[in-house]
């Protein structure tokens, strides 16, 4: 089986290399904590960063650490399953599949909301119960 792949938005500035969803941060922690929850072997996941920004002075840090928009969504035919983690992700993967005449939802998609301790759609249990249910019939379809 191929692996399953998690899209986030830029690493976060915690992540002692910069590296996508790295384990010291509270977004990878989160997510360790929803895959084994749902029953899933977290090595069966590969994580990248993307950015989608034109303001290079601003987010060069950003650039060098997370994989160009584009040429990520050119790679997601290398995965069986994508989970996007985030509005802004979903909303730009969207965006990037209708311009390319795609105009149905990507059914080997799945979408998160953004893993960090800031969204405050998580504090609800039942949010994340759903999610967690989501995400077990999801990596199992």
């Amino acid at each position: 089986m191929k692996k399953i792949l998690v899209i986030g938005l830029c690493p976060s500035k915690i992540s002692p290399d910069f590296s996508a969803f790295h384990p010291a941060t509270k977004s990878r922690k989160t997510l360790d904590k929803w895959f084994k929850s749902a029953g899933v072997d977290n090595n069966k996941f590969e994580y990248i960063n993307v950015f989608f920004f034109s303001n290079e002075e601003v987010y060069t840090r950003d650039q060098k650490w997370c994989q160009d928009f584009e040429d990520a969504m050119d790679d997601l035919k290398k995965y069986d399953k994508i989970m996007a983690c985030g509005k802004q992700v979903t909303e730009e993967i969207q965006k990037y599949f209708n311009r390319k005449g795609y105009n149905r939802p990507i059914k080997k998609m799945l979408f998160l909301p953004h893993p960090s301790g800031r969204n405050r759609l998580l504090n609800d249990p039942k949010n994340v119960e759903i999610m967690i249910k989501d995400i077990k019939r999801y990596v199992n379809e």
